[in-house]
Protein backbone atom coordinates (compact mmCIF):
# COMPACT_ATOMS: atom_id res chain seq x y z
CA UNK A 1 0.00 0.00 0.00
CA UNK A 2 1.45 3.35 -1.05
CA UNK A 3 -0.33 6.59 -0.15
CA UNK A 4 1.61 9.82 -0.52
CA UNK A 5 -0.93 12.28 0.89
CA UNK A 6 -1.77 12.71 4.58
CA UNK A 7 -5.45 13.36 3.97
CA UNK A 8 -5.77 10.32 1.73
CA UNK A 9 -4.08 8.21 4.40
CA UNK A 10 -6.42 9.50 7.09
CA UNK A 11 -9.40 8.79 4.79
CA UNK A 12 -8.08 5.26 4.38
CA UNK A 13 -7.81 4.80 8.16
CA UNK A 14 -11.31 6.20 8.73
CA UNK A 15 -12.76 3.83 6.13
CA UNK A 16 -10.95 0.87 7.67
CA UNK A 17 -12.42 1.68 11.06
CA UNK A 18 -15.90 2.39 9.68
CA UNK A 19 -15.88 -1.00 7.97
CA UNK A 20 -14.94 -2.91 11.11
CA UNK A 21 -11.19 -3.35 10.65
CA UNK A 22 -10.39 -2.19 14.18
CA UNK A 23 -7.24 -4.24 14.70
CA UNK A 24 -5.78 -3.24 11.35
CA UNK A 25 -6.58 0.43 12.07
CA UNK A 26 -4.89 0.13 15.46
CA UNK A 27 -1.77 -1.35 13.85
CA UNK A 28 -1.54 1.54 11.39
CA UNK A 29 -2.15 4.10 14.15
CA UNK A 30 0.61 2.62 16.31
CA UNK A 31 3.06 2.71 13.41
CA UNK A 32 2.40 6.28 12.28
CA UNK A 33 1.88 7.90 15.69
CA UNK A 34 5.17 9.89 15.58
CA UNK A 35 4.12 11.51 12.29
CA UNK A 36 0.48 12.32 13.11
CA UNK A 37 0.36 12.82 16.90
CA UNK A 38 -0.75 16.49 16.67
CA UNK A 39 -3.15 16.11 13.72
CA UNK A 40 -6.77 16.81 14.75
CA UNK A 41 -8.25 14.19 12.40
CA UNK A 42 -5.79 11.61 13.68
CA UNK A 43 -6.69 12.41 17.29
CA UNK A 44 -10.41 12.06 16.51
CA UNK A 45 -9.73 8.74 14.81
CA UNK A 46 -7.90 7.51 17.92
CA UNK A 47 -10.81 8.62 20.11
CA UNK A 48 -13.27 6.81 17.86
CA UNK A 49 -11.17 3.65 18.03
CA UNK A 50 -10.99 3.92 21.83
CA UNK A 51 -14.79 4.21 21.86
CA UNK A 52 -15.09 0.98 19.85
CA UNK A 53 -12.70 -0.79 22.21
CA UNK A 54 -14.77 0.34 25.25
CA UNK A 55 -17.98 -0.97 23.66
CA UNK A 56 -16.37 -4.38 23.25
CA UNK A 57 -15.42 -4.54 26.95
CA UNK A 58 -18.94 -3.69 28.21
Amino acid sequence: LVIDNRDDFLDFLEKLLDNGYKDMTLNYIENVMPHFWANDRFIKLQEKLIGFKSEIKT
